[in-house]
């Protein structure tokens, strides 16, 4: 009886021993791929940021300056870490969109660009990296209920996005919801 019960313990103490070397594994992975998303991003606002003075006259010094072996690093180990499919499309689509918007804004820098197509790439641009933000969230998981929830009450109250409920509903301190409305003077808080 007592040796079937070392077997039992020990059973238990290489499977628990197992379950946190997983979980210790996907945590490094998970930080691992939050701090090459977060590089990916911020390098690409710098990008951005760079382009911005070259249209205001400032010369394309900060462009130049542009740390691409970091950020060819952080897409290498996004594109090793994850098999997720909109991930790798969003990185590709941001990775082209930087590239036209680097190409157009050197030759506006060089005198041979036009403003208005060096507006319309970073346009583009920061489409394709609104893009990537969400994938990346999704990838992490960071994407839930909460964070949908969050986001909605940036958005003003209205009807449709569902911070307000449907019309007809008994609203306020009497009334069925129990909530008040957002009252604009005291700043979009709603009180319940």
């Amino acid at each position: 009886m007592s040796l079937i019960g070392a077997l039992v313990g020990a059973f238990i103490a290489t499977t628990g021993q197992l379950a946190i070397t997983r979980a210790t594994r996907r945590d490094r992975w998970a930080d691992k791929f939050h701090q090459r998303c977060a590089q990916i991003y911020a390098l690409e606002r710098e990008c951005d940021l760079a382009v911005a003075h070259i249209l205001n006259g400032e010369g394309a010094d900060r462009l130049d300056a542009w740390d691409f072996a970091t950020r060819r690093i952080a897409e290498a180990e996004i594109l090793l870490l994850t098999g997720d499919v909109e991930l790798t499309r969003a990185l590709t689509d941001l990775t082209t969109a930087g590239v036209r918007l680097s190409a157009q804004a050197r030759a506006m820098a060089a005198g041979g660009g036009d403003q208005d197509q060096v507006q319309a790439r970073r346009a583009e641009h920061a489409q394709a990296l609104i893009r990537f933000a969400e994938a990346s969230r999704r990838g992490l998981g960071v994407d839930s209920v909460l964070t949908r929830r969050r986001a909605r009450r940036l958005l003003p109250p209205t009807r449709e996005n569902g911070s307000l409920p449907p019309a007809g509903w008994p609203i306020g301190p009497t009334g069925g919801s129990g909530a008040f409305l957002p009252d604009r003077a005291q700043g979009d808080q709603q009180v319940r």
